[in-house]
């Protein structure tokens, strides 16, 4: 019975891992997606972390390390942390990003309104 586990986790693996290297491969070739079109200005030029302290109040959008953006309103800056207000579905919403998962910080064009 242990055998055949073993071998079936075997070829699992073995099955899988050209499809998930190939993901990897597709993701890696990929550029960093700056998020939804009208929360980013084209060309916005970076701030950089230090400064971030005026620009408390500000929507601000913030690529991380792991290829993701946020944008919101920077609301708290300390050297070691960042914390914004974004807006979710059930309302205002603080997520906090640690300095050392800070890609990018640019400032982000306030959302379109919604469509009727």
């Amino acid at each position: 019975m242990h055998r055949t586990i073993k071998l079936a986790a075997l070829i699992l693996a073995t099955v899988l891992t050209p499809v998930c290297s190939a993901a990897t491969a597709a993701e890696k070739s990929a550029p960093a997606k700056a998020g939804k079109a009208d929360t980013v200005p084209a060309g916005a030029a970076s701030i950089a972390y230090d400064d971030l302290r005026e620009h408390i109040g500000e929507r601000i959008a913030v690529q991380t390390r792991y290829r993701t953006t946020r944008v919101g309103t920077l609301s708290k800056f300390s050297k070691m942390e960042l914390t914004l207000t974004i807006d979710t579905s059930s309302g205002p919403s603080d997520i906090t990003i640690p300095k050392d998962n800070v890609v990018r910080v640019t400032p982000a064009a306030m959302p379109a309104p919604p469509k009727h």
